[in-house]
């Protein structure tokens, strides 16, 4: 799972993060470019596979051109159902 953007305004990824229903944090990547192959998570954590479930992300986008929008960085949340 990857946090992909094709938007041109958009100009850094400065957090991915992916969460269980508990909050810990699965899967964690800063500051990268939103590319297809960026870091992603694989279901696992650390090392083992994580439980078939429904999970949680955030993804902070930092834009480019902060004149345009009131704030430069934008969060945006959802879910993710992991099946194995």
């Amino acid at each position: 799972f990857r946090a992909r953007c094709t938007n041109p305004a958009v100009e850094r990824i400065e957090q991915f993060r992916v969460f269980d229903a508990w909050n810990e944090v699965m899967f964690e990547a800063a500051d990268f470019v939103p590319a297809d192959d960026g870091p992603g998570w694989d279901g696992n954590l650390k090392n083992r596979k994580a439980e078939a479930g429904l999970y949680y992300y955030e993804v902070v986008v930092r834009y480019k051109d902060q004149d345009l929008l009131p704030d430069k960085n934008h969060r945006i949340r959802g879910t993710v159902q992991l099946i194995r």
